[in-house]
């Protein structure tokens, strides 16, 4: 079996069956009158992007056109957003989720190539731990909570300055009251390890220090 894709391009397949193969649709005007291709070769049409994955803390993405044989170029983003005449343009994507990158080149004489290229935009997972915290039991900042986005997972675990251990917890949702074994330990500079995995699937480790005030 023989497959033709351009005037110049066919593919031989030695063995029938089904075969997997990409295909580049190609537009071009034709003199209908004489049933032929107008002179000239076709445009290539190909982009390369910094990254194909981002996220919503950084959603900037830089484009660089590779296309060959064109005269004229037009970008669209997937997002609902501007288009883009650029030859290079760089793209602010305002949301998350999957957006398809779409180049369309022309030549002279009209004949036309499209590639398009997917694009994630996730997003990022976050860690705020408090420096501080008073757990004098007057209902304002008693506990060590830290705040977090976009997280699956937790797992904290809360040292004294020689390395002993105080309080741990796995879950999202844990905090330290300021006791050890039952009693409340010094005002002084604790050291809090945290670690997990984001919605991202990025594993993340967190190290920094709280002071308990009383």
């Amino acid at each position: 079996m023989v497959v033709g894709f351009r005037r110049w391009q066919r593919k031989h397949f030695a063995k029938p069956g089904s075969h997997l193969y990409a295909v580049r649709i190609l537009s071009c005007i034709v003199d209908r009158s004489k049933q032929q291709w107008l002179p000239g070769d076709s445009p290539l049409a190909d982009f390369e992007m910094d990254a194909a994955q981002a996220t919503n803390i950084s959603p900037v993405i830089h484009y660089t056109n590779m296309s060959s044989g064109y005269t004229a170029y037009f970008w669209t983003f997937g997002d609902g957003t501007t288009n883009s005449t650029e030859e290079n343009p760089v793209h602010v994507f305002a949301d998350t989720g999957s957006f398809l990158t779409q180049l369309v080149v022309t030549n002279n004489y009209g004949c036309r190539d499209t590639i398009l290229k997917t694009i994630e935009i996730g997003p990022r997972s976050t860690l705020f731990a408090p420096n501080c915290f008073t757990p004098n039991h007057d209902g304002i900042n008693d506990i060590f909570f830290p705040k977090w986005t976009q997280m699956k997972d937790l797992y904290v675990v809360i040292l004294d300055r020689w390395g002993l251990e105080l309080a741990q917890w796995h879950g999202l949702y844990g905090s330290w009251d300021g006791l050890y074994r039952g009693k409340p330990v010094e005002e002084d500079v604790y050291i809090y390890k945290i670690h997990g995995y984001g919605n991202d699937n990025v594993y993340y480790e967190w190290v920094g220090h709280v002071s308990v005030v009383y």
